[in-house]
């Protein structure tokens, strides 16, 4: 049973942490209960608590950059001033494929330049930026 203090809707007197404890020279799953108070006192114990509890996954799949340009045609620059016009368009942050995390970007994290890297603390969303690109030549 994963810990916490309310189960199917009912106050649990005990919780059973997900933890395995040593048992001889291997390791057993833990059924040693503990009042909900006393775990989450530990777990949330300032800098020295139970860490793991707060760690997730942060693997995520993106499309982080997408550009796509074209030279335009000689045949259509014959009668201006340009020896070629290169257009293109690009886009910043273009698709979140997949993530661990609902609503948590791995890599916006507002905790940088501080003792507490790494640290989530609501991160404003990364914002997705689109930009188009005219270049010619004389």
């Amino acid at each position: 049973m994963a810990a916490g203090t309310v189960i199917d809707g009912k106050r649990e007197a005990f919780v059973v942490p997900n933890s395995v404890q040593k048992s001889g020279d291997s390791y057993t799953a833990n059924t040693t209960e503990v009042i909900p108070q006393k775990y989450w006192n530990r777990v949330v114990d300032g800098n020295i608590g139970l860490g793991e509890a707060f760690i997730y996954d942060a693997t995520n799949i993106r499309l982080r950059n997408l550009t796509i340009g074209y030279d335009l045609e000689k045949k259509w620059l014959k009668n201006t001033p340009f020896q070629r016009i290169f257009v293109s368009a690009t886009a910043n942050n273009v698709w979140m494929i997949h993530y661990n995390l609902e609503g948590i970007d791995p890599e916006a994290s507002s905790a940088t330049n501080t003792n507490a890297p790494g640290f989530e603390i609501l991160a404003p969303p990364t914002t997705r930026t689109f930009t188009f690109n005219v270049s010619a030549t004389f």
